[in-house]
């Protein structure tokens, strides 16, 4: 036989082979979604987010189980105030927009030193970010040779985007989740990324709430302690109508094993609040929210997967049109102080788009709409990650050196970093009243000068150190004698929520002489105006301090119109 028949032959039986083995491979089926509909789904996981988070943020490690009933919001917020929920979030946002869909977690990683700062992130993002800072890049950043924090819950309240820009992709989903949670976490933390962003995709086209978690559950590493976590709610939502029963047998099991803050402790949470409330968008986050732990946390990420489900046109206006469609940034540096919800959205649905099309999905044109064509995959389980115990020795021992490194780098940091926010706030409050001095200024909701706040002009912005350390202002001053003096201050609090106030303390040469909360007034913003008699100081030498203490370190910043001293 003929060489040349002989390789046809071949390379025909290869053809045939391959295409054999390519029909036995399942594809995935099409699905479509029109503009509209994918905007309205991607609007509303980012609506169900904020105002899970809005709702649950007075209560986060606050609810001692059973707590309280929970209806609505504590206090009328105007907004969605920033929250770590979200803005970490928005950082892969803007990495993805900058870079692409492909944008590496090295790339993302360096937007959070961009855009972050550390006293804004905790646990395993603080530590990753204090990583990379010292040039330990992902996903070494999250490992636990280097993050001790690695099954803490990080990862899985910021996957929330990955799921949104793959709809009804639930592998490409969790692969986005697993690239980027290797920024700060590993193993369970990585675990609870996987089921979040899995579960946003999966909502795009199931309505049964089981369906999504059953679905999102097959992409997290069967062996893991996260899916026996998940199969055990399962189970107890079946065995107990109660919720709170639920919410105990969750506790008794895994509560011991695992942190408060731990990815599987809170994805029982955001699991409670999924399975009770049956698709109701309102018992959704209402339930996630009681169920106590991280407790703003876990009605956002709840919050997020149902109104991706039933979209933002069907949140109920009474949860959704209090924030105004507004998210207000105070952490976010070199962004806008304000962002809307619905651009979030529109943005996020360009990034979908992309990630479709690079996917094997399709836009059409179909009877004078434009119509997305996706394929629905089937889930497949990720490796689980474990550690050996030589594994464990030698992260031991590396942990040791590099946790002494990473001290002696924050407390450098912390020096310099305090001392750059003190000579800021000095030129701050010199620009407001330079016969004051400051200091003890924390850098909590971005303090320092404003050219107005709560209708008055030229205010001064102060934060308390922390919990025990007052912000200080200071004057010292000769009384004349035989004159009336007389210290006039006025201050406010926060606008942005209900709950907001502080402790305003007046000395003078040590002595204390009026302490008074600072809050509102039937409800509304007051701008308390003060009198200090000074007469019996007269002819003295006095050093008056104005202290901004914290009350119960919630929404602490002292604004003052004026503080000045007339004598007469």
């Amino acid at each position: 036989m003929r060489r040349d028949k002989v390789l046809l032959i071949v390379a025909l039986s290869a053809t045939a082979l391959i295409l054999q083995v390519q029909s036995a491979i399942p594809q995935p089926a099409m699905a479509e979604l029109s503009a509209q509909d994918l905007y309205d789904k991607i609007h509303g996981g980012w609506l169900g987010q904020m105002i899970g988070v809005t709702l649950g943020g007075p209560y986060e490690f606050k609810i001692d189980f059973p707590g309280p009933e929970i209806e609505y919001y504590k206090s009328m917020p105007s907004a969605c105030s920033d929250q770590d929920d979200i803005y970490v979030e928005l950082v892969s946002l803007i990495t993805l927009q900058e870079h692409g869909i492909n944008a590496t977690p090295r790339q993302i990683g360096e937007n959070w030193l961009k855009h972050l700062t550390p006293n804004r992130i905790w646990v395993a993002n603080r530590q990753a970010y204090e990583n990379m800072s010292a040039g330990i890049w992902p996903p070494d950043s999250g490992h636990p040779r280097y993050n001790g924090k690695y099954q803490e819950i990080d990862a899985q309240i910021e996957a929330d985007l990955w799921g949104l820009i793959a709809p009804g992709m639930i592998n490409v989903a969790a692969e986005y989740a697993s690239r980027a949670a290797h920024i700060s976490n590993w193993d369970e933390g990585v675990n609870g990324a996987l089921f979040m962003a899995a579960a946003y995709s999966e909502a795009f086209f199931e309505d049964d709430i089981d369906t999504v978690i059953r679905r999102a559950l097959a992409v997290v590493p069967p062996e893991s302690d996260y899916a026996e976590m998940v199969h055990d709610m399962i189970a107890w939502h079946e065995q107990f109508p109660e919720w709170r029963d639920a919410r105990n047998a969750l506790a008794e099991k895994w509560a011991e094993r695992y942190s408060r803050v731990s990815a599987i402790v809170n994805s029982g949470g955001v699991l409670l609040g999924l399975l009770y409330g049956d698709g109701d968008f309102g018992r959704t986050i209402r339930v996630a929210t009681m169920a106590g732990w991280d407790a703003d946390c876990n009605p956002s990420s709840a919050g997020g997967i149902v109104g991706t489900m039933i979209g933002a046109s069907a949140i109920p206006a009474k949860w959704k049109a209090p924030l105004n469609d507004t998210y207000t940034n105070r952490t976010l540096q070199k962004l806008p102080p304000s962002m809307k919800i619905s651009d979030l959205a529109d943005r996020t649905l360009h990034l979908a788009e992309q990630v479709i099309t690079a996917h094997g999905g399709a836009v059409r044109a179909r009877d004078g709409r434009r119509v997305y064509v996706i394929p629905r995959e089937q889930p497949r389980p990720w490796p689980l990650e474990e550690l050996t115990p030589e594994d464990e020795a030698q992260i031991a021992a590396a942990r040791r050196e590099h946790e002494a490194k990473l001290q002696a780098l924050e407390k450098e940091t912390a020096q310099v970093t305090a001392m750059l926010r003190g000579r800021r706030m000095q030129a701050a409050a010199k620009q407001w009243d330079e016969s004051w001095k400051i200091r003890q200024c924390g850098p909590d909701m971005s303090p320092g000068y404003k050219s107005s706040y709560g209708g008055r002009s030229s205010v001064l912005m102060t934060h308390p150190l922390d919990r025990e350390t007052p912000c200080v202002l200071e004057r010292t001053v000769e009384l004349a004698p035989g004159k009336r003096h007389t210290l006039k201050v006025a201050v406010t609090s926060y606008d942005g929520n209900q709950q907001a106030d502080w402790e305003l303390r007046v000395k003078v040469n040590g002595e204390l002489i009026d302490r008074k909360i600072i809050g509102r007034v039937g409800g509304e913003l007051h701008w308390h105006e003060l009198s200090y008699d000074l007469s019996r100081f007269a002819g003295k030498r006095v050093t008056i301090a104005l202290e901004n203490a914290a009350d119960d370190w919630a929404w602490e910043a002292g604004y003052w119109d004026y503080a000045t001293i007339v004598s007469e």
